[in-house]
């Protein structure tokens, strides 16, 4: 669910990203075009900023800059894909050379170094895109040339590096945008030319490089943004000039070209100080350059790297040492680099590389090594072997 814009100021932390970057793009990721698809074969090869932690249904997963993959939380379908089911209270390393990370409910997906995406964790509706509805402890191989992943809530949505975008698993609501309501345990090809996408609970959305928005999926409470509560099995086309997105539940938050922050869905978690239901883009805060929606708030992070928080906040999710419900947005901490908001629980990596958590803990998603749930910001521990030298992800 991250996204976030390039600037100017370069943390070291940024510069490891920007690192990563480069070796995905002199990798040379090209993608075998699909026979029969028609699809423009001009589309030049992307560069991408990975996503280097993830948080989802009480489980968390951080990359650390020498590809290892930390994860600690809940692993009760085997997410973890270090062939266990048995939930961990502190980071554990369960794979290497990986360079992005994306956990939905019950399932997870990485991009290794060399571009191939891989999957473990719970599968009865084909969210691992390995042709079976089969639960993965391991980790399975799904496709090659990746360079971008999202996992919603039992489906998976994947950049190729030409541009083209594909989807498989649950599709009830149209979410995987293929204009059916058929699940898919495979990839499908949706749209071509796409540079972010992002998938939610029940809906998706992708930016095209023309900065085009477009969304499709469940659309009950309006998080398609398209001026209506009706599902869309196919995308349709919401607003310009958009550089990044972010899907939670029932919501939505976008970053326009000039740094403004759009929210849009469930009411309440807008960020607009009301607890309407706004089924159009409503605009929310300026100078933002990363935004997260979890599954009932929203993280983030404006251009002096502030970070700011908003919506639910029953577990202390907000990180603003309360358990009061936020519907404007709320100054956190500062120095913040990355953030990640998941389903009751929040993560984000300062501009020094240290990895923060808050909110629910019942399985250990925060890492602290205990189950207590937590109001305010607490540091993930990471041991020894897992600090690279540098305690930096």
């Amino acid at each position: 669910m991250l996204q976030k814009l390039k600037t100017t100021r370069l943390p070291v932390y940024k510069i490891v990203i920007a690192a990563i970057a480069v070796v995905l793009l002199v990798a040379g990721f090209f993608w075998v075009i699909p026979r029969g698809s028609g699809q423009n074969t001009d589309f030049e090869p992307l560069e991408i900023t990975p996503t280097p932690i993830s948080a989802g249904y009480a489980t968390s997963f951080a990359v650390m800059p020498n590809g290892q993959l930390l994860a600690w939380g809940r692993n009760e379908w085997g997410q973890f894909g270090d062939g266990t089911i048995i939930d961990k209270i502190n980071p554990t390393q369960v794979m290497d050379q990986v360079v992005s990370v994306s956990t939905g409910g019950g399932h997870k997906m990485v991009i290794t170094k060399d571009g191939s995406l891989w999957a473990a964790g719970r599968n009865p509706l084909g969210q691992l895109g390995d042709g079976t509805t089969t639960n993965r402890t391991t980790h399975v191989h799904i496709m090659s040339n990746i360079v971008a992943v999202s996992t919603g809530n039992e489906f998976t949505m994947a950049i190729a590096s030409n541009g083209y975008l594909f989807s498989w698993g649950r599709n009830w609501n149209g979410q995987l945008g293929n204009g059916t309501t058929t699940h898919h345990s495979s990839p499908t090809f949706i749209m071509s030319n796409t540079i972010a996408v992002s998938a939610g609970y029940t809906h998706a959305l992708a930016i095209t490089n023309d900065g085009v928005l477009w969304a499709w999926g469940g659309n009950e409470r309006g998080q398609l943004g398209d001026g209506s509560t009706t599902d869309r099995h196919s995308p349709v086309r919401i607003m310009d000039d958009v550089i990044a997105v972010s899907a939670g539940s029932n919501h939505t938050a976008a970053i326009r070209k000039d740094g403004t922050l759009w929210a849009w869905g469930n009411g309440g978690f807008v960020g607009d100080g009301t607890a309407n239901a706004r089924l159009n883009p409503v605009k929310i805060m300026y100078d933002i350059i990363y935004v997260s929606a979890g599954h009932g708030h929203t993280l983030a992070i404006k251009n002096d790297h502030s970070l700011w928080s908003w919506g639910d906040n029953r577990f202390g999710q907000l990180g603003d040492g309360t358990r009061l419900h936020q519907t404007y947005p709320v100054r956190i901490m500062d120095n913040i680099a990355v953030i990640s908001a998941g389903h009751g629980h929040s993560l984000a990596i300062e501009n020094d590389g240290s990895i923060w958590a808050w909110g629910s803990n019942w399985a250990g998603q925060l890492g602290d090594g205990t189950t207590i749930n937590r109001s305010t910001y607490n540091k993930v521990v990471l041991n020894e072997n897992n600090n690279n030298d540098t305690n930096k992800p």
